[in-house]
């Protein structure tokens, strides 16, 4: 009979389904990373963002994101950098605490120190991880085109709250 009352609790517990990373359907990210021209135009620049998100639908998210990269003065140079405006989609498929993410973006840059701007377009890959419900830490790739001064490529990590 003891072995019954122990054996039908553990059972139970062994057959549940694991509980969901995330339950909520809005988050904010913050980001912190390293941006670098592919075109060999530029030293690689520390980039910083802030991203909002709302969940759409099935594992789909639609994403507002606002970058700033800036490299510091240097002698004979003065500071430089980029405000990076973006809104596109984001596909998390899965619900465990460890999933990937593959993202889209369009996006505006705007240099600060130079003249003009221009349109890009982007895409990422990332991988999440969560070590509570509704907090993640993430590590990211993404490819960026059209960016002044043109293709970029950026790595970073990025802590999550959604709510």
């Amino acid at each position: 009979m003891n072995l019954a009352r122990t054996l039908l609790p553990v059972s139970i517990l062994l057959a549940a389904a694991p509980a969901r990373a995330q339950l909520s359907n809005r988050f904010l990210r913050v980001e912190a990373g390293v941006l670098a021209p592919l075109d060999g135009a530029g030293d690689p620049t520390p980039s910083l963002a802030v991203a909002a998100g709302l969940w759409l639908g099935g594992d789909l998210d639609l994403v507002a994101r606002v970058a700033w990269a800036s490299r510091s003065r240097t002698p004979g140079r003065e500071a430089d950098g980029a405000l990076l405006p973006s809104v596109g989609l984001r596909w998390c498929p899965g619900s465990s605490s460890v999933r990937p993410e593959v993202h889209a973006e369009v996006g505006w840059t705007e240099p600060v120190g130079l003249a003009g701007g221009g349109l890009f377009a982007g895409m990422g890959l990332g991988l999440e991880v969560f070590p509570a419900r509704d907090l993640s830490l993430g590590i990211g790739a993404a490819l960026r085109a059209g960016a002044v001064p043109g293709t970029s490529a950026e790595i970073g990590i990025s802590g999550t709250a959604y709510f």
